[in-house]
């Protein structure tokens, strides 16, 4: 038993040994990708590839047609200042990095803005639609109980109410669809 145990234990002793020492490994690893990572070189390609993609940005629906003309602005200038910096033959890796974020948070701008018209254009639909079921709700209760009184006449309270509810429902999707401003 006693050897079973001193066996146990240096067999976890050399399990933990190596793991710390793959540990050690993998940062010394880690630190040198970090190194070969974090090159001008690198980052100029990075700033490249934004430039680059310039013409995807500003030829899409969303940079036509939805994009505010200060985000076109925000955009425009980080482009032209990424293109200053790479005309630069000695720029440094934090001019080439601050280049980038700033074409990258000008795009992601743009991104988010349109990701609030589309979420207002979704809000919208769905108004519409529930405007549209309530209309046809309120009209159906409505010519029920204009129609055909004696027929309903069991649930004429029922259908008062869905009526009352359906126009209800009707004025204030109005109100938010005007709201809306799409």
């Amino acid at each position: 038993m006693k050897i079973k145990n001193k066996l146990l234990v240096s067999i976890f002793a050399i399990s933990f040994f190596a793991m710390s020492f793959n540990m050690e490994n993998n940062k010394a690893l880690a630190t040198s990708i970090d190194e070969n990572v974090n090159t001008p070189e690198n980052q100029q390609e990075q700033l490249q590839k934004a430039v680059d993609d310039t013409i995807k940005v500003v030829n899409s629906e969303v940079y036509y047609t939805y994009t505010s003309q200060e985000l076109k602005s925000e955009y425009e200038k980080a482009i032209a200042n990424a293109k200053l910096v790479l005309a630069k033959k000695d720029a440094s890796y934090d001019e080439l990095r601050d280049a980038t974020a700033m074409v990258n948070k000008a795009k992601k701008d743009i991104k988010d803005a349109m990701i609030k018209i589309a979420e207002k254009i979704n809000t919208k639909n769905q108004l519409e639609k529930a405007l549209n079921d309530n209309k046809i709700k309120a009209n159906m209760a409505r010519d029920l109980l204009t129609n055909y009184p004696k027929t309903v006449a069991k649930v004429k309270g029922k259908l008062q109410n869905i009526l009352k509810s359906s126009e209800a429902l009707v004025k204030e999707a109005e109100s938010l669809l005007k709201q809306l401003n799409i």
